[in-house]
């Protein structure tokens, strides 16, 4: 018994503490391509492709790139975002209806 209930509120505190970030496509850059090559024995060089929508209307993108080089993927990812004119995005682009 103490076993199910300890169950039931571990998936309840799951289930209600789950939130997804929602990103609205004019406030971010998604990054498209990403690539990294070795500099040295420990640092990397990541470099990574955005398109870059200016304002107005029937604009065509810009392509923008970010290079950076670092020790781990995070710290050039770090770097990289400290370039960017917007928020950068690694993730799936999903669009909703």
């Amino acid at each position: 018994m103490k076993k199910y209930l300890f169950w039931s509120i571990f998936t309840l505190i799951l289930l209600f503490n789950y939130s997804l970030e929602t990103k609205i496509l004019e406030d971010i850059q998604h990054v498209s391509a990403m690539g990294y090559d070795y500099v040295d024995g420990d640092r990397m060089k990541g470099t990574a492709a955005a398109p870059f929508y200016p304002a107005g209307m029937d604009v065509k993108p810009l392509n923008s790139f970010f290079t950076a080089v670092g020790h781990t993927i995070l710290d050039i990812l770090q770097k990289q975002q400290m370039e960017a004119q917007r928020k950068l995005a690694t993730d799936v682009c999903k669009i909703f209806d």
